[in-house]
């Protein structure tokens, strides 16, 4: 106890392991009487900031709490009587009802409501009375209950072994994925407002680009429409990082506290995100797609949605990465916008890759540009293959002279306008799997920066 300022969150940030890095700490914190270094979970801290899913209900947030920290033994039915008992147990007591209740591991302020008390082992009735009984009972076979201590905790640390048991790692992960699926559909601005703005600009870009022909005029329409898709539909990713910086403190607040690892955390976002990411993709593609008068090949058009799908993958990916490093996330997004507007610049639309300065921007920024792989890869999935582009104009392309002898019209092959642009030769599913590629890298950087970062701070 004290008056404000006096050190109380100070002690308890030094008690439990949080003290920032240029704090110096005298002294030792003993932990079960011998010198420790408090390790992540090993003290529950619950701080006076309100760090929780705004998505969820009471209910919910204390359910994913109960299923990610209590052992897998402990059966849904038993998480779920315990989290009732904390949210009704007062109010059914004084509506006169009789409250029969299965708990586990008590705090000390529950233990006090408790009017009798049945103690089981294996099966077995160690005692059943009033509470007071219970403490005489192990008072009288050398087990008297230490001062300052939970009753309850002091009897189930004499007859249960199992307090180290957790929730599995693929159990955890269930309960994020599910939490995480659960946020994405109620927060309004994670995807719905997302889905609909990606909706509405891909309906005003079909109809900037409506019925496109097979003219050279057109071949340069085809690829600006290619290029805005690749450049602007990913920056639009850009969007859901305040959310995301939001997720990542209720992460850190619940990994401080143990309740499950970083890979956990890393891997359920990714299941998560992927269907909310995969339907933009496809409402996004099939919006354009038959407004623009794209390839009609058929597999085309799945080719383009996989392609915007894995793009955008990549964005999301890559602003993970960036989350960890930056203190806070407006920073975040002017890192972001910097890199996809360097990305843009060097994929080779507004300058063919040939043309760019070898060192830098050529190696390595060109290869390092995710944008290079989705923007070849959708300009050999619209032209490859094609022929019958028609010229009415004197032009060079792949350096042979297309020339309109007396008005005629010459043609010429999707492979020429590929060449006109340094598209490399690589089959386009090379590219989607470059892709693939740049999604791992970007989570595993990551995954990596946040265990660097929780090394660090220990």
């Amino acid at each position: 106890m004290g008056p404000s300022g006096c050190g109380k969150t100070t002690l308890l940030d030094s008690l439990a392991g949080r003290l920032p890095r240029s704090a110096k700490l005298s002294g030792q914190v003993l932990l079960n009487g011998r010198a420790s270094s408090l390790t992540h979970g090993t003290a529950a801290y619950v701080t006076q900031d309100d760090v929780l899913i705004g998505s969820l209900t009471v209910m919910e947030c204390m359910m994913f709490v109960a299923r990610l920290r209590l052992p897998s033994s402990v059966t849904h039915a038993d998480k779920l009587a315990k989290v009732n008992y904390i949210l009704h147990i007062k109010a059914l007591c004084m509506g006169c009802c009789t409250v029969v209740a299965v708990i586990h591991q008590p705090s000390s302020e529950v233990f006090e409501l408790f009017d009798k008390l049945c103690l089981l082992a294996a099966g077995e009735v160690l005692t059943y009375g009033p509470t007071e009984h219970a403490v005489r009972s192990f008072e009288s076979v050398g087990l008297p209950v230490p001062l300052h201590i939970n009753p309850s905790d002091h009897f189930l640390h004499c007859i249960n072994a199992d307090f180290e048991d957790h929730p599995n790692w693929f159990t955890q992960t269930f309960y994020l994925t599910w939490r995480n699926l659960l946020n994405m559909m109620r927060n309004v601005g994670l995807f719905w407002i997302r889905a609909g703005m990606y909706i509405m600009l891909c309906l005003v870009l079909g109809f900037v680009y409506f019925q496109l022909r097979h003219t050279w005029h057109d071949v340069f329409s085809r690829t600006a429409l290619i290029f805005f898709g690749v450049a602007f539909l990913t920056f639009m990713s850009i969007a859901a990082f305040p959310a995301f910086v939001e997720e990542m403190q209720v992460f850190i607040q619940e990994r401080l506290n143990g309740y499950y690892g970083v890979s956990q955390f890393v891997v359920a976002n990714t299941i998560a995100a992927t269907p909310f990411v995969f339907l933009i993709a496809v409402l996004s593609s099939v919006t354009v797609y038959w407004l623009a008068s794209l390839n009609p090949s058929g597999g085309s058009v799945i080719y383009f949605i996989l392609d915007l799908f894995l793009s955008l993958m990549v964005v999301e990916s890559m602003m993970m990465a960036i989350a960890p490093l930056v203190p806070h996330y407006l920073m975040g997004i002017a890192a972001g916008s910097g890199l996809l507007g360097i990305f843009m610049l060097v994929c080779g639309f507004f300058q063919p890759a040939g043309q760019l300065p070898r060192p830098i921007l050529y190696y390595p920024l060109h290869y390092m540009a995710f944008h290079t792989y989705s923007f070849y890869g959708f300009m050999k999935n619209e032209f490859v293959g094609t022929d019958g582009w028609g010229c009415p104009c004197s032009i060079m392309a792949n350096g042979c002279s297309i020339m309109a002898v007396g008005g005629s019209e010459r043609r010429f092959s999707g492979e020429q306008v590929l060449a006109s642009y340094d598209v490399w030769s690589l089959n386009k599913w090379v590219d989607l799997a470059l892709l693939g590629a740049w999604i791992v890298f970007y989570r595993a950087a990551f995954l990596s920066t946040l265990k660097l970062k929780e090394r660090i701070s220990m």
